[in-house]
């Protein structure tokens, strides 16, 4: 047996161990629960024990101990406890969950599964809804959680009910409903950087049915985590603002109808601030050396991809620290979203309907070093702009029916554009500047249902089917502009227009049956599909394949020691193929497919309700991922600095490597512990998650190492708890880690990364009435 193989079998036998010990640990307390129940009652009397949590994840208002999928719901009192502000920082409190960021968008992975490349029409393979809206663009992921009621965290293929692009998963986000009683609630904060922040939530009733709330957030960084070294200007810094409003009108008492309506705002040479990876070089750097005459660039030369009398300079060694950079130019970033929904709902006697109509727009504004040296040897300036159009129809038995069904009928159409897309450099020699337009449109049009049907006592068999159609059309267009020494033309050059259409069924069943009244066991099997895509730089008629995910999972939930112990566990194997695998060129990252991919693991979510006062909540998910095919994958190669610096590429085979952005085991800890103190309480949270390594691409050569984070807070809240005082502090151990990596093959070949936030800290005041 090789040794790869020697090596899977020990991590598949590791986690079939820790799936029997769960398991096994599981039915010893139940059986424990049982015979102590009498015990256990009288132990925890007087004591409240755990919440129920309601989700939506059937699109229905229910228990989430009642739901066979495996979800971690953070309600909005644990984002505030832990400070969670944004859905960047989700992956503190939900394993198996990363977030990249980069200039050209924000990627959610979800069990290793997740798109890293970004372009116009390109998506994500995590969807993100916000009060049942898709969202289309990608950075429209990053939000801000403010006026948040809850988010939910769906693991493993949604594609039935939720629709396009889950083949990871979903994050649901779910604001509050404005209420008739006037009431509201601030909170500022101050911290190191020069960081000043405040947020608001205003709710109140205009008229005996008709109720409306507005929600607000500002953040201003007066200094940056980093500086250009070269210009000696901040970097990694942003500002952002939000305003969301929603009215809730009760004509009659069938009918509910939404009015949403939201704007935010982020800009600042925060994201897009990439920095050379500590111990690398890139292959272009200062100085007047022309392409000719550096010998590692002979080839090149020779080949006709770099004109000899190109400007490269030296190689440039990375100078600095971990959140500095060191480039000719400063980078920027501007990006603005916003949209409109109307929701109503209308209640029959035996059926309710739900239209859910909805427009978004978003603007991106971009400019960052595509080659990250102290010479203009590259700089990339993107204009980005996203719409999109959608109407869903939903038709829904009531809550009395012993049959639980809904099916409906959905339809979006979005534009995305690159208007344009430039790069410039001395490294273009002849040219001044490459020019890229591409207009990249979806048509995507879906029918699906899903029922959950009795069968015997405290089982139910839930089977579902989505059927969608979904045309993509590129155009698009390359200028090439020459320096004014060979001429100052321009050519037009490599004009697309194409299109291709997309038809998949998709599909859920899933078992479930209650044990005990505490005890909920499940089996599930799903198909996962994410629709064909253009590349938009430059805009290419050749189609990127589909992806397909069959997802296997089992598990239990149970409420356990008079409901002061919560324990879900479920095992998911996923078979994945045609993966959209993003691979870096200059300026851009594309996509191409990767044949297929297996992974397996088990994810654990737990609450303990330790007392009156303290509560611990923990998460894990314990994960193996290989490539089972990918014989023509991209591989990076760094080069010594003596011999030119950067990374060569070659092509070789993928097979048995892991899949990008999938670590094997991911978890997080946190407890809230209040006391009284004097006429008031104290909170005090810690919240600590932990990622082991990943890797940015199939050759498992960049990579991020294994980290830790701890965050914590501390909250005085005073008698009549409307006033609280309190200090914060995030990254506590100040680790430093990267959110984003890209490998560039020479010539002009460099590694780098989008650095994470460092240790922030601050004091906070709130108020609410």
């Amino acid at each position: 047996m090789s040794k790869l193989n020697s090596v899977y079998m020990l991590r598949l036998d590791r986690l079939l161990a820790m799936a029997l010990a769960v398991n096994l640990s599981v039915t010893v307390a139940v059986a424990q629960e049982n015979k102590t129940a009498t015990a256990v009652a009288e132990s925890a009397a007087g004591q409240g024990g755990i919440a129920d949590i309601v989700v939506t994840a059937n699109r229905r208002s229910e228990s989430i101990q009642k739901v066979p999928i495996a979800i971690t719901a953070v309600t909005a009192e644990r984002l505030a406890a832990a400070n969670i502000m944004g859905t960047e920082s989700l992956a503190r409190v939900v394993s198996g969950l990363t977030f990249q960021i980069s200039a050209g968008g924000t990627a959610p992975h979800l069990r290793g599964i997740g798109t890293t490349a970004v372009g116009a029409g390109v998506e994500n393979s995590v969807a993100t809804y916000v009060d049942g809206v898709y969202i289309l663009s990608v950075n429209g992921a990053l939000v801000q959680l403010n006026n948040i009621e809850q988010v939910e965290v769906l693991k493993g293929p949604q594609g039935t009910l939720f629709g396009r692009n889950a083949t990871g998963g979903v994050v649901n986000i779910r604001t509050k409903d404005p209420k008739q009683e006037l009431s509201g609630e601030f909170t500022a904060r101050y911290g190191n950087y020069q960081t000043a922040s405040l947020q608001g939530y205003l709710t109140g009733g205009l008229a005996p049915n008709v109720a409306a709330d507005i929600a607000g957030f500002v953040s201003l960084q007066g200094k940056g985590y980093g500086q250009n070294l070269f210009l000696g200007k901040d970097v990694n810094k942003l500002d952002q603002y939000a305003i969301r409003s929603k009215a809730l009108i009760e004509p009659t008492d069938r009918d509910q109808i939404r009015i949403i309506g939201d704007f935010s705002r982020m800009k600042g040479p925060g994201i897009g601030a990439y920095g050379l990876i500590k111990g690398t070089a890139v292959n272009y750097g200062p100085g007047t050396t022309l392409a000719g005459e550096r010998p590692d660039l002979a080839e090149f030369v020779a080949s006709g991809v770099l004109a000899p009398f190109a400007e490269v300079g030296e190689p440039f060694p990375a100078t600095g620290g971990f959140q500095d950079t060191y480039t000719a130019r400063q980078p920027y970033y501007s990006f603005n979203t916003g949209g409109a929904s109307l929701q109503w709902d209308h209640e029959f006697d035996a059926v309710k309907v739900t239209s859910i109509t909805a427009y978004r727009r978003a603007v991106q504004r971009v400019g960052f070093p595509s080659i990250p040296a102290p010479a203009d040897r590259g700089y990339a300036t993107i204009v980005a702009k996203d719409k999109q159009f959608s109407q869903e129809i939903q038709l829904s038995s009531n809550t009395a029916s012993d049959v639980k069904w809904l099916a409906g009928l959905y339809y979006m159409n979005g534009t995305a554009t690159y208007e344009p897309f430039v790069i410039s450099g001395t490294s273009l020699s002849p040219l001044e500047s490459l020019t890229f337009f591409t207009n990249q449109k979806t048509k995507s049009g879906a029918i699906f249902g899903q029922a959950t049907i009795p069968l015997w006592e405290g089982a139910h068999l839930t089977g579902g089917l989505r059927y969608t159609t979904e045309q993509r059309k590129i155009s698009g267009k390359t200028i090439l502009t020459f320096l004014p020494a060979f001429g100052g033309s321009t050519l037009e050059t490599g004009a697309v227009d194409a299109a291709k259409t997309f038809k998949k069924l998709t599909f859920r069943a899933a078992l479930d049956q209650q044990v005990t009244p505490e005890v909920l066991v499940y089996a599930s099997f799903n198909r996962g599909f994410k629709s064909g895509v253009f590349n938009a730089v430059p805009p290419s008629s050749v189609v990127v394949k589909p992806e397909v995910l069959d997802a296997y999972e089992a598990g239990f939930k149970a409420d356990l020691f008079d409901r002061h112990l919560r324990l879900n566990v479920g095992g998911f194997y996923y078979d994945y193929s045609n993966l959209q695998v993003t691979v870096f060129q200059a300026a851009s990252a594309v996509l191409q497919n990767g044949a297929a991919a297996k992974l397996y693991g088990v994810d654990i979510d737990a609450t303990a309700q330790l007392g009156e006062n303290l509560t611990i909540n923990a998460g894990a998910t314990l994960m193996d991922s290989k490539f089972t095919s990918y014989p023509d994958a991209g591989f990076f190669n760094r080069v010594p600095i003596a011999d030119g610096g950067g990374v060569n590429q070659t092509i070789g085979s993928a097979k048995g490597n892991k899949i990008p952005y999938a670590p094997d085991v991911t978890f997080n800890i946190g407890a809230v512990y209040s006391v009284p103190i004097g006429d008031g309480a104290l909170d005090a949270t810690v919240n600590y998650s932990y990622s082991s390594r990943f890797y940015s691409g199939p050759d498992n050569i960049l990579g991020q190492g294994r980290y830790g984070l701890l965050d914590s807070t501390l909250t005085y809240k005073f008698a009549d708890e409307k006033m609280k005082v309190g200090v914060f502090g995030k990254n506590l151990t100040n680790k430093n880690y990267y959110t984003y990596l890209i490998a560039q093959a020479n010539p002009g070949g460099f590694e780098e990364g989008q650095a994470a936030a460092p240790r922030t800290y601050g004091v906070m005041v709130g108020y609410s009435f």
